[in-house]
């Protein structure tokens, strides 16, 4: 990932089987990032476990990324249904410095009502908002299961519903005290069965155009790849 490791070849990182097409096909999501982005641990990119991906980010970045749905045997960008997607673990180091996450275009959210992340919205036309860890939210342990999750690992996520999307733009801030972080990320969780769901105004649900596929390299066909089963992104 942005050339870092922990493989060589293309600058994405590639998670295959995360999802089925309209069509019926297997879908990837390949994610590239800006060049601002450093890591400290690039082999800790890709799948720790099964239903949850990684990204490490080193301490005092900002980056961007991009996540796209591709479809797996050409790398074209796939039409897929709404998919939910699930940021783990979002807290503060022991120097009580926040991560932070903005997101767009998303039609809706899920937090607890105890949540330990706190909600800024921009306000700009596209619905950018701001999710940034609170304190109270340190001590939950990393969840192994989206499905059965703690109060306090349900306290320390968001999930969110895309539609009529195949990718989407995920801003990573990880602050400069302390060490680098590893941000978990997922499919559906079980944050849709215990939250009360915030539907985004709707003019931050308008879809983007489906972005201009470029047919894939032979380097990129052969970036890293760990897969996941089942799919993690669609239920």
């Amino acid at each position: 990932l942005g050339g870092l490791g922990p493989d060589f070849g293309d600058e994405s990182l590639t998670i295959g089987n995360v999802a089925t097409s309209v069509e019926g096909d297997v879908v990837d999501l390949r994610i590239t990032s800006s060049s601002s982005y450093e890591t400290f641990y690039p082999q800790r990119n890709g799948v720790p476990m099964k239903n949850f991906g990684a990204i490490n980010i080193d301490a005092g970045i900002t980056a961007q990324f991009r996540f796209e749905l591709v479809e797996a045997s050409t790398g074209f960008l796939a039409k897929v249904a709404p998919f939910h997607f699930t940021l783990f673990d979002i807290d503060v180091s022991t120097k009580d410095d926040a991560e932070s996450f903005s997101v767009a275009r998303f039609s809706k959210y899920w937090v607890t009502s105890t949540t330990k992340v706190n909600i800024t919205q921009t306000g700009d036309e596209i619905g950018t908002t701001t999710f940034q860890a609170m304190k109270g939210g340190e001590d939950a342990e990393d969840p192994t299961d989206p499905s059965d999750m703690t109060d306090e690992q349900l306290d320390c996520s968001v999930t969110f519903l895309f539609e009529n999307k195949d990718s989407f733009v995920l801003d990573i801030s990880v602050p400069p005290r302390g060490r680098s972080r590893t941000i978990l990320f997922g499919g559906i969780s079980s944050l849709t069965q215990v939250a009360t769901p915030v539907t985004m105004p709707s003019l931050g649900r308008n879809a983007i155009p489906m972005s201009d596929a470029q047919s894939p390299t032979t380097s990129q066909s052969a970036s890293l790849e760990r897969r996941i089963k089942p799919s993690f992104l669609q239920r």
